[in-house]
């Protein structure tokens, strides 16, 4: 079925009365009514009364001429100009809400013809939004009527091309700006509500580009002049996104500060209606524009962005208590993951200390620091956006971990010690708090964090936890930075001499026993060697992939540490398990890359895989008949990892090559070799 405006017999109009659009265009002309403003007014508004059921297509040309008379009107400069201001913000306001209701037509064919006057109505609102003396009652009705054309008009690809030439959306983008960029006093709910109108227009307009892509496109004669039009429509479409997006950049601190304006709005207007809407409603926005646009994150004002996002993160934290609030928190970490994509912002995350403000956060229940938050019921609900939380806050941290200043800073806040709490299999406190499926998925994120953090500090990992009362400060490197621990935030100061950083905050005002961390006298190996021991009531798969994929990141580091916990044995025990977690597709051969990386150039690990059996161990898996439990597909991974197990266990080594030899290993070789 094609997609046509609703069809409405001239017969059956929704107007009650027919309106003679001859006459109203010969009073605003003649010479004898042109100055007659208060009958102009009455004429627009009944207009809008005769036809508040909406327009038809055909009166749309008639539409836009009072339109840009009205708006001529109003952009006239003299003394009088107050008072005509006054006199037509209410017909115009009506006007465009009338409008708001999609277009109908009187024949089949009305929107091929009309669309031409449609796109000229459009491009009249680009004055109602540049336009200085036009009220925020009529912007506002502007912008529900630009929204609802993208929501709610059919055909919805000719109105958004229709739209799309008028190059509208950058007028809004820029007004939009312009009014984010005012102080919150200067704020008041008119100004409010037309903000939250603006930033719906601009999510909506984000999508254009998109939701053009996926409708169907009216057949059309082939043809090179088709061909070229079309060419050019896309090109205009592109510069005008590009137009938008600019001034949306541009916007996106303001935006963001909106959320730690939300007290001052309320103090300044002494009521708490609407207070926070708007802040609440740029948080989507600015999602929309930094994920639909690639190269956004390197185009935006980074330091005012990064200064405005921390005033706005710490708002939430502290004074957030509603599940909205939660909601809204967590978006402005997803905001925050998107700025971080951009490796240029890494550097202002810690000189605006919004970097230690999310370490303290994602790290103070397992260091026993409850009191030393100001909200601490906000963050301690334990619910799903808490969870959400955790999750975000740990992504966050390791994105941002890849300066040596963050990841020193991650070592002193004692970050990669609170991640191996979650790896324990006797569960501390503040990991018991979760529900069973939550650790698994918390377990595998702390997995995939540390195969990333601990070849950048492995001696952090596999240390033991320092004791919590002990005030850790070092001096390292160049510039300066000083943190100073508050109740709820980080502040830097700058310096001489090196980097000061003084971590007290992690333990002061709570006694030892409060931390969890105490409770964990092992280093990170024997924490991970003793998660590997549980194999035995192992059944999911994903978490199996994910230790034996750590172990083998980690284990040419660790080789001699490794070799002397049992490692080898344990392995070698897990592959001749029968289990389904152990004999999965990827479970087997990450089990022979693990003993690959211990074993390879290493003496005493090749002496162990021969004393615990694992050359005649090995020779079962270099058979394709004897490869059970796996996917025939998969079949050669686990041969050729078998292989290069074999190589580097056993080749080299005179006391491991003949046991190989005894036990017909070459024959099994030779026939490996005819497959």
């Amino acid at each position: 079925m094609s997609q046509l405006p609703e069809y409405r017999p001239a017969s059956a109009g929704a107007t009650c009365e027919r309106v003679e659009w001859g006459r109203v265009a010969r009073l605003f002309v003649d010479r004898h009514t042109s100055d007659l403003y208060d009958r102009h007014a009455a004429a627009v508004l009944k207009i809008c009364r005769c036809c508040a059921g909406g327009f038809t297509l055909p009166e749309i040309p008639h539409v836009a001429l009072v339109v840009e008379h009205v708006l001529g009107l109003l952009e006239r400069q003299g003394e009088d100009a107050a008072s005509i201001t006054g006199m037509f913000e209410e017909p115009l306001t009506k006007l465009l809400t009338v409008c708001c209701t999609p277009f109908k037509r009187e024949k089949t064919s009305d929107h091929l013809h009309f669309l031409g006057d449609v796109r000229r109505l459009f491009t009249l609102l680009c004055r109602v939004f540049d336009a200085d003396r036009i009220s925020h009652a009529v912007q506002l009705s502007a912008a529900q009527f630009v929204q609802a054309v993208v929501t709610r008009f059919e055909p919805r690809q000719g109105f958004v091309d229709a739209l799309a030439a008028s190059r509208v959306g950058p007028h809004i983008a820029r007004t939009l700006h312009a009014l984010a960029h005012r102080t919150s006093r200067e704020h008041t709910q008119q100004t409010r509500r037309l903000m939250r109108a603006l930033i719906a227009v601009c999510n909506e307009l984000c999508f254009v580009p998109q939701l053009a892509a996926q409708l169907t496109h009216h057949a059309a004669a082939a043809g090179a002049a088709v061909e070229s039009q079309q060419q050019q429509q896309q090109q205009q479409q592109q510069q005008q996104q590009q137009q938008q997006q600019q001034h949306l950049l541009a916007a996106i601190p303001e935006l963001l500060a909106l959320i730690a304006d939300d007290e001052d709005d309320e103090a300044a207007t002494g009521t708490s209606e609407g207070a926070g809407e708007v802040g609440y409603d740029a948080i989507e926005l600015v999602w929309n524009v930094l994920e639909l646009d690639t190269g956004a994150k390197y185009n935006i004002e980074m330091e005012a962005t990064v200064l405005a996002l921390k005033c706005a993160v710490e708002h939430i934290f502290v004074t957030g208590v509603s599940q909205k609030d939660r909601e809204i928190r967590n978006e402005l970490l997803i905001i925050a993951s998107l700025v971080a994509a951009n490796a240029d912002t890494h550097a202002l995350f810690v000189t605006s200390g919004l970097f230690g403000f999310l370490l303290q956060y994602a790290t103070y229940i397992e260091l026993g620091l409850q009191d030393s938050l100001k909200n601490q019921m906000f963050v301690t609900m334990y619910n799903t956006e808490d969870f959400e939380l955790k999750k975000l806050l740990f992504s966050l941290l390791l994105s941002l971990s890849d300066t040596d200043t963050t990841l020193t800073l991650l070592v002193k806040g004692q970050f990669i010690h609170v991640l191996l709490m979650y790896l324990e299999t006797t569960p501390a406190e503040c990991v018991r708090r979760w529900q069973p499926n939550q650790v698994l998925e918390l377990q595998k994120q702390v997995l995939h964090m540390l195969a990333s953090l601990v070849p950048l500090c492995p001696q952090a990992y596999n240390a033991l936890p320092p004791a919590p009362r002990s005030a850790v400060s070092s001096t390292f490197g160049s510039p300066s930075l000083s943190f100073i621990g508050t109740s709820n935030n980080l502040k830097l100061a700058t310096g001489g001499g090196g980097i000061q950083m003084n971590l007290g905050f992690l333990s002061a005002g709570c006694p030892a026993a409060t931390s969890d961390l105490t409770a964990r006298p092992e280093r990170g190996n024997e924490v991970l060697l003793r998660l590997l021991s549980q194999h035995q009531v192992w059944v999911n798969s994903k978490l199996v992939q994910a230790t034996l994929t750590f172990l083998a990141n980690v284990a040419g580091i660790f080789q001699d540490n490794l070799g002397e916990l049992g490692t080898i044995p344990l392995l070698l025990e897990m592959l001749g398990m029968s289990n389904s977690a152990m004999s999965t597709v990827l479970a087997r051969p990450l089990l022979f890359r693990c003993l690959s990386v211990l074993c390879t150039r290493h003496e005493a690990n090749q002496r162990r895989f021969l004393q615990q059996g694992g050359v005649e161990g090995l020779l079962p898996f270099l058979s394709y008949q004897q490869a059970s439990g796996v996917v025939a597909v998969h079949q050669d991974e686990v041969v050729i990892d078998a292989l290069d197990c074999l190589w580097c266990t056993t080749v080299g080594s005179t006391e491991n090559e003949i046991p190989f030899l005894d036990a017909n290993g070459m024959l099994v070789a030779l026939r490996f070799r005819s497959y």
